[in-house]
């Protein structure tokens, strides 16, 4: 593969020119610390926006451009990008990513009250209530301990290490007394809606002054049927992962940091284990005590916070984070010693994608 870099990033909260205008205005603050003028930009992936309103508000004459309207499709997305870069269909993409602060579920839902008729796939949810990632992830975490034993105890150390990287003060006797969103998760297994847009630039060259970020390599997997729910062994991360690591000589060891999508924190589970950095099952024992993800860890997750510390923002604002992280510019969630390798691994169960990422 063509050396890709990671040139610029940026990120922004929603401001009075909504999802749209916080997209451009994220989408330039990548380029400009990328020191990348417009007139070079022949890509983009536009996620969770309007690809053709981005590229008009910034004056773009495009060569390749994707548009994903599903959020939990980032990762494939990122990976598509890269490999159109790695193509030679494009020589610097903008990759973006909107997401609206108050998404529908943090209104009131009546769930007794009238509904519209649902066709498709969406009868074997919709009138149960169902429609919604929470339950989905919620079933799939059962299952997950019943076939392996997970504890309440072990699940509860993603939320109490996300907290504690934020300064929070939650223990674990708030997190058992939480109450149930839907069993096994409480209110400390998922993010709070925050909102926001990101935005990274992908090239083969760069112009900034900054260390270089190196794609390493990446990796994306899709579901093999619509209603992933049926089978959760498919392994879709699992998939994605071992296409990464296919294309490199690293090993699982290899990243010093990794930034994982923990808007569930049960998904943290999940792509340790994906990764290879822990066997099938195990990744409760790995995370036990909480020290294993901590920032002075052995394989520090989201030292950040990520999505359950700071808020439910886009995906793509973990590559921003991975990428200051690479550079030293984290602030007071910078790791000392400074990592030279990254891992992030964004979505799971209907589509998933991963890249590794170097200085």
């Amino acid at each position: 593969m063509r050396d890709i870099l990671v040139t610029g990033a940026g990120r922004v909260r929603v401001g009075a020119g909504g999802v749209a205008g916080a997209a451009v205005t994220a989408a330039l603050a990548a380029l400009t610390d990328a020191g990348m003028p417009r007139t070079e930009v022949t890509g983009l992936l536009a996620i969770g926006c309007d690809a053709v309103d981005v590229a008009d508000a910034l004056g773009l004459e495009l060569s390749w451009r994707a548009q994903e309207n599903d959020t939990s499709t980032v990762g494939a997305g990122l990976v598509q990008a890269v490999d159109a870069v790695a193509a030679g269909r494009t020589g610097t993409v903008v990759c973006v990513e909107a997401l609206a602060p108050d998404p529908a579920r943090a209104r009131a839902v009546d769930r007794f009250g009238p509904a519209a008729a649902v066709t498709g796939r969406a009868g074997w949810h919709a009138p149960y209530g169902a429609d919604g990632a929470l339950v989905g992830v919620a079933l799939a975490a059962r299952a997950y301990i019943e076939r392996y034993g997970l504890t309440r105890t072990e699940l509860a150390q993603v939320a109490l290490v996300a907290s504690a990287n934020v300064g929070g003060g939650l223990r674990l006797r708030d997190y058992l007394a939480a109450p149930m969103l839907v069993d096994p998760l409480c209110l400390h297994d998922r993010a709070r809606p925050a909102g926001g847009a990101a935005a990274i630039v992908l090239s083969t060259r760069t112009r900034s002054a900054s260390p270089r970020i190196r794609v390493d390599g990446v990796g994306a997997a899709y579901a093999a049927g619509p209603l992933p729910e049926q089978d959760a062994t498919d392994g879709v991360a699992e998939r994605a992962a071992a296409a990464m690591w296919a294309d490199l000589s690293g090993t699982p060891t290899d990243p010093d940091v990794a930034l994982l999508g923990d808007e569930f924190s049960v998904a943290v589970l999940w792509w340790l284990e994906a990764l290879g950095r822990c066997d099938a099952g195990a990744a409760g024992r790995f995370v036990a005590t909480g020290a294993a993800i901590s920032r002075g860890g052995v394989l520090p997750v989201n030292p950040h916070g990520g999505h359950l510390g700071t808020g439910r923002r886009p995906d793509l604002d973990l590559v921003v984070e991975a990428v200051a992280q690479l550079r030293g510019t984290a602030g007071r969630a910078q790791l000392r010693g400074g990592p030279a390798t990254a891992v992030v691994g964004l979505g799971g169960r209907a589509a998933a994608g991963c890249l590794l990422l170097r200085r």
